[in-house]
């Protein structure tokens, strides 16, 4: 999925872009998401909120996938999996709060749930890394016991030999969620979880790939 490049500019007031919900971002095993966006230093050091959105498949970090910018000055890259379980990368900090105007960064963002990964990308360069959950192989395994047998005579119980169990547990396959599904759209500038305020600032093309580019 690609949104036609050309900046758009987000009020900071209730300013978003929606793609409405279809297979195409429903993305489950193998992500890779880019976001070109501008900030200025002075609109995060006035923001009473911790997050402003960039775009999420959902709401705040509840959602399938998401970006957000962090007043602080850095970038955190979510993604929640079909069991509720929430993994992000964070950035270091790349706003500048001494710089004046707008400063523009090319964000990445990959997920690749086979190898449990959460990767965040700023100007190309690899600048965070995460492990989503997985629960790992188990080998098969058999366990030996030794059981004594006994008899009652007269209300007295006398052992008289022990017999072994062998008990087979077959091998367990290493297993890692998929992302979540579900029915909300790709949202960018904006969200109705709460510790976000709407992004102000310009976004200019918002890439989505169903494999992973990096």
């Amino acid at each position: 999925v690609v949104l036609p490049s050309g900046a758009v500019s987000f009020d900071g007031v209730n300013d978003v872009v929606t793609v409405n919900d279809n297979a195409a971002i429903d993305v489950t095993r193998s992500l890779t998401i880019e976001i070109t966006f501008s900030v200025d230093a002075a609109t995060l050091a006035g923001m009473t909120a911790e997050w402003m959105p960039l775009a999420a498949k959902g709401d705040g970090f509840s959602s399938a996938y998401a970006i957000a910018l962090n007043k602080a000055g850095y970038i955190r890259f979510s993604s929640r999996d079909a069991n509720g379980a929430v993994a992000f990368v964070d950035t270091p900090v790349v706003v500048d709060p001494a710089a004046t105007g707008d400063q523009t960064f090319h964000f990445t963002g990959v997920m690749e749930r086979d190898s449990h990964a959460l990767r965040a990308y700023v100007d190309g360069a690899l600048v965070g890394q995460a492990q989503v959950p997985f629960t790992p192989a188990q080998p098969a395994f058999t366990v030996v016991k030794h059981v004594t047998r006994y008899i009652t005579v007269l209300g007295i119980r006398i052992p008289i030999g022990q017999v072994t169990v062998f008990e087979f547990h077959p091998a367990v396959p290493e297993k890692t969620p998929d992302a979540m599904v579900n029915a909300a759209a790709l949202r960018i500038g904006n969200t109705s979880a709460s510790g976000f305020a709407p992004f102000a600032g310009s976004v200019d093309e918002v890439r989505i790939w169903n494999r992973v580019l990096d």
